[in-house]
């Protein structure tokens, strides 16, 4: 902190408060390295002791909760709840997504860090003295100060892109598409005449089959699935999981495996021919444009398969024109 002498100007004001010191007092030396400050202190508390704010404007559907939910899984709760003797200030929808963890999944979620964080709890972030009209303030610039930010496009489509490729989804961080984020219309024109590329393997020798795919948060759903009744035990409509019911959660938990097609198109390239036929039979690669549409495995707009149509019916008249010519 700069000095000001007794004669000079006062220091500038933050518009919070001003901080001074005598310059014949040597302060007291602090507990951890001097370039370190001691700040407020996170605390955890139950979701059932928060009061929500009924004038809270953000609003979450259930889509962007799960995206929430997602993130906590993989990353841990990051930004904890703002709160004063009112209520809640900001984080409503951290609670929602945290509670939906908890009550539906009976999940322990964790700090960045590692820290299990306790049961039915969420980190918890004082701000005690602000007035009415501050806290009412904060709630709307919470939200909408990270929407007045942009982004610099290509930078972020390339690290998508690189994350991708290492296994980890667009959807994590709350886009649709890696390759295409903003869901941007393409100027180039579509058109039905595919020249499929030619894929060269880079290695000598098929990946191992562990690499092929991701499947961590699969197997935390199997767990929390099959540790469901016992962590629901004491809590308001507890009751033993219906066998169907836990079959159809299990094979929903399938989605979560995150498949590495990078390294499988390199498997693909040197597996045994029916293997081939088995992994193009499941969509792992797509081999043939015309066949992967006729069984589902892409799907086109109107518009697209308009287009597509087209193209086919005009390079049929033109074979047929070069055959009579």
């Amino acid at each position: 902190m700069r000095d000001f002498d007794q004669g000079a100007a006062d220091p500038p004001s933050t518009g919070i408060g001003v901080v001074s010191r005598n310059p014949d007092v040597e302060p007291a030396a602090p507990p951890f390295p001097a370039e370190w400050f001691a700040g407020p202190a996170t605390v955890f508390k139950p979701i059932s002791a928060l009061v929500l704010n009924p004038r809270n404007t953000r609003t979450h559907s259930d889509e962007q909760v799960r995206q929430l939910q997602a993130s906590m899984i993989e990353f841990g709760f990051t930004n904890p709840v703002l709160e004063d003797a009112e209520g809640v200030v900001a984080g409503h929808g951290r609670i929602a997504a945290a509670s939906g963890l908890y009550d539906e999944f009976g999940l322990t979620l964790q700090l960045p860090d590692g820290t299990d964080i306790p049961p039915g709890c969420v980190p918890v972030l004082s701000c005690e003295g602000w007035s009415a009209d501050k806290r009412r303030a904060y709630a709307i610039a919470d939200n909408q100060l990270a929407l007045n930010a942009g982004w610099d496009e290509a930078l972020l489509r390339s690290e998508l892109l690189d994350l991708d490729a290492l296994g980890i989804d667009a959807a994590l961080m709350g886009f649709d598409s890696a390759d295409n984020p903003f869901g941007k219309r393409s100027s180039v024109e579509y058109s039905g005449k595919i020249e499929t590329p030619l894929y060269l393997p880079k290695l000598t020798a098929a990946p191992p089959v562990v690499s092929l795919l991701k499947r961590e948060k699969f197997d935390a759903l199997l767990d929390a699935i099959d540790n469901a009744d016992e962590a629901m035990v004491g809590k308001p409509g507890h009751g033993t999981i219906p066998a169907e019911v836990a079959a159809f959660l299990r094979m929903a938990a399938h989605r979560h495996v995150v498949f590495d097609y990078h390294a499988i198109a390199e498997f693909y390239c040197h597996a045994a021919p029916v293997v081939q036929r088995l992994m193009e039979a499941s969509a792992l690669v797509i081999i043939d444009f015309d066949d992967a549409i006729e069984h589902g495995y892409v799907s086109l707009s109107d518009a697209l398969a308009g287009i597509y149509s087209d193209t086919e019916d005009g390079d049929e008249q033109q074979g047929a024109s070069d055959a009579q010519g």
